[in-house]
């Protein structure tokens, strides 16, 4: 049986997504608990497959992993996810053998970009630079993909102290989004000017690069196929919104403790 999972994590707590010998990765956690739920020799692997190979530090909402197991849809996904820390199942469905997670339909990233010093226009303006095909040579230093691409659509919105700058496109190149944020942060503080910017899309042997956005700001908020959908678990729900309520306690605290003392 081939199953997909909708996943969420916290990038934060892992050295990555891919294995990696003596370090905790999102993949690594899966595949260990899957080799002891599943009846396969312990000597046999479980492989794999994810829609994205998240980078160390990047969290993810609706990232998607798929792999084959001999034990039943329902030995799986229950005993699975109250194994599993850090991670979320989100959803869960049977696919056919064929079905494989990197050809997907759309992706989509958010990223929290601190608006201090940025004007909001300028942001907006870079973002709009980027929409449709370009040449994104400069944007990743994997060599090994096609750098032309399409990306959907940008759109920026404000909430509390942060721009949300959310991308759609079907694929995106490696380190793409935080390259592409990097310089949209910089042309929103008027530290370049859309020539320049331009001039990086248009040019594929002009090479300039404009920095890398830290990763613990980035989400892969979902990846989608068509004709697909996921049986939804109401427990992940419920954790998140358990750790939610965590952080914004520890939120108020450190407001709290920036606050200037009163004479």
């Amino acid at each position: 049986m081939r199953i997909a999972l909708k996943i969420a994590y916290d990038g934060t707590k892992f050295h990555g997504f891919a294995i990696q010998p003596k370090v905790r990765t999102i993949e690594g956690e899966i595949s260990r608990y899957l080799q002891k739920i599943s009846k396969e020799k312990k000597t046999q692997k479980i492989k794999i497959q994810s829609a994205s190979r998240t980078d160390q530090g990047v969290s993810a909402k609706g990232n998607i992993v798929v792999f084959d197991i001999n034990t039943s849809f329902k030995e799986t996904i229950y005993p699975l996810q109250t194994k599993l820390r850090d991670i979320w199942i989100r959803g869960a469905t049977q696919v056919s053998e064929e079905f494989n997670p990197r050809y997907a339909h759309k992706r989509w990233y958010r990223y929290y970009l601190p608006d201090k010093s940025i004007e909001s226009y300028q942001l907006k303006q870079a973002g709009h630079l980027f929409q449709g095909e370009h040449n994104f040579t400069n944007y990743t230093k994997d060599t090994t993909k096609n750098p032309c691409l399409k990306i959907d659509k940008i759109t920026i919105t404000h909430k509390k102290n942060f721009y949300l700058i959310d991308i759609t496109a079907q694929r995106f190149l490696w380190n793409q989004v935080r390259r592409m944020v990097a310089a949209m942060e910089k042309m929103g503080k008027n530290k370049i000017n859309p020539a320049t910017i331009e001039k990086t899309l248009n040019d594929s042997c002009h090479h300039k690069s404009f920095g890398i956005a830290p990763p613990e700001y980035l989400m892969l908020m979902d990846v989608q196929y068509k004709n697909m959908t996921f049986t939804p678990f109401n427990k992940a729900q419920k954790n998140i919104e358990n750790i939610t309520q965590y952080y914004h306690m520890r939120a108020l605290m450190f407001e709290n403790m920036a606050e200037t003392p009163k004479s």
